[in-house]
């Protein structure tokens, strides 16, 4: 028995001890999910402050990120000076546009431009169409005119065409309307292309090419130069015809009055410019005293017919 109870109070002891050295590695445990929470939140806060940052300005930023791939497409496709990341890019380029894989720094640029100048989304977006459509076109007539090679032909067919992107537009347009038929409705879509960029309509554009051809467009008041001799002219609204009375609604003015042999003309005072010529009378001569001269013929403004 006293056996049985010694073990007993090994076994309580260890299990004691088993128990009191439990909780502090369960807390070492859970401090260490906490450390590894908190820097992660400490990056998404990070990241939405640097988004709320530049969310005003993402058109600026993208435009400054355009003109910087323009400077560095400049030196690696025209002076292969651009390093590594040069030669990748006129690979790259080659391999997508073809020889028109060299405009990459003036498209770049342009739109670059565009977006630090602040230009509105719709116009953004609608040049942006347009520049797809004619890109689109320009490229499958490269393709077609160098060779026509499938998009599986691979880099050596394709870098001296259109590229990958203008095998995957002319190739089957060639294998559907012919190579002919291609180039014709990959012009129609450069010219559709263009005037959706400068959205300009096709009236203005046919009105251009008449001007260009046929001569300048007659004004609308040329029309009567135009018409035959022996047609009569139609007569516009407001325009009176030459069998139509005119009704004069002014009154006419007096003619002057000729001056004849018994009419005395007009006369005027000379006057000179030292003063002598009318001059008024003296003052005495308007006095009381003096009468003035009654006419000798009977008043007629008196009732009593007194001279």
């Amino acid at each position: 028995m006293a056996v049985r109870t010694k073990t007993k109070k090994r076994r309580a002891s260890r299990g004691g001890r088993r128990g009191r050295s439990g909780p502090p590695r369960r807390r070492a445990s859970a401090r260490a999910p906490r450390k590894r929470g908190g820097g992660s939140r400490g990056l998404r806060r990070a990241g939405a402050s640097l988004s709320r940052h530049l969310a005003s300005r993402a058109g600026e930023a993208l435009g400054i990120g355009l003109m910087i791939l323009a400077l560095l497409s400049v030196l690696g496709l025209w002076f292969g000076a651009g390093g590594p990341f040069g030669r990748i890019l006129q690979v790259g380029a080659r391999a997508l546009f073809g020889p028109a894989g060299y405009a990459l720094p003036f498209v770049a640029g342009f739109w670059a431009i565009l977006l630090m100048a602040g230009t509105s989304p719709e116009v953004r977006g609608r040049m942006l169409v347009g520049l797809a459509m004619a890109a689109a076109g320009t490229l499958a007539i490269l393709s077609i005119g160098g060779g026509n090679p499938s998009p599986t032909s691979g880099y050596e067919a394709v870098r001296g065409a259109g590229g990958v992107l203008g095998a995957a537009v002319g190739w089957p347009l060639a294998r559907g309307v012919s190579p002919y038929g291609a180039i014709v409705v990959c012009i129609g879509l450069v010219l559709l292309g263009a005037l959706v960029f400068t959205a300009t309509p096709f009236s203005a554009f046919a009105r251009g090419l008449r001007r260009l051809f046929v001569g300048p467009v007659p004004a609308p008041g040329d029309d009567e130069e135009d018409e035959p001799a022996g047609r009569p002219r139609r007569k516009r609204r407001g325009e009176a015809a030459d069998g139509d009375a005119v009704i004069e609604i002014a009154p006419a003015m007096p003619a002057p009055e000729p001056e004849g042999p018994g009419r005395e003309p007009k006369r005027s005072l000379p006057l000179t410019a030292r003063g002598n010529g009318y001059k008024l009378p003296p003052p005495t001569a308007a006095t009381p005293s003096t009468p003035w001269p009654r006419s000798s013929a009977p008043s007629t403004t008196s009732g009593s017919g007194r001279p």
